[in-house]
């Protein structure tokens, strides 16, 4: 059984599911970007390289720091599966990996990167919805937002800092 998604094949388990991509330690510095081409709740997506063909396999990635309700889990789920839909799904971002790659499921574990100014033109054309107000939204680098922090800083999941990945925690 596989699912489609965007022109990619994904498979419904996590057992069906291997890594394939090599991230960097300093994704912003080689400014390797993905497309987003699922979000599976508030701190997991998947993601393809920007110019794959229509076959290529998704990476799974799973936020690392955070930990998020699933989407089908009232009442904080849906919100946080919402919100995350919004920010990053069919956009390019940055991933970038800790000390440890992947976590016992197979997923890569990542630190997700989105150019600034993709948050903002995304929040001006949406309609206002009771799930997130775009005053809260913050940035810290001049040219990325780390997507873990400000997922934690909109109230959508709670920090999650797990040694040894914990190289954003402050």
């Amino acid at each position: 059984n596989q699912l489609k998604c965007s022109g990619s094949v994904l498979p419904n388990t996590y057992t069906d599911y291997k890594p394939i991509q090599v991230f960097s330690k300093n994704c912003i510095k080689e400014n390797k970007e993905f497309k987003v081409v699922k979000v599976f709740d508030g701190d997991t997506i998947a993601i393809i390289p920007i110019n794959s063909n229509k076959k290529t396999r998704y990476e799974k990635i799973r936020f690392i720091g955070i930990n998020a309700f699933k989407h089908t889990q009232p009442p904080y789920g849906d919100p946080a599966y919402k919100y995350l839909n919004m920010l990053v799904l069919g956009k390019n971002v940055c991933i970038e990996t800790d000390v440890d790659e992947h976590d016992k499921y197979g997923r890569t574990l990542g630190y997700v990167f989105l150019k600034d100014g993709v948050i903002e033109k995304t929040l001006k054309f949406r309609t206002t919805s009771d799930f997130m107000s775009s005053k809260n939204l913050t940035t810290k680098n001049p040219k990325y937002t780390l997507v873990n922090e400000d997922i934690i800083k909109n109230g959508y999941a709670i920090l999650y800092a797990s040694e040894p990945n914990t190289r954003y925690k402050e």
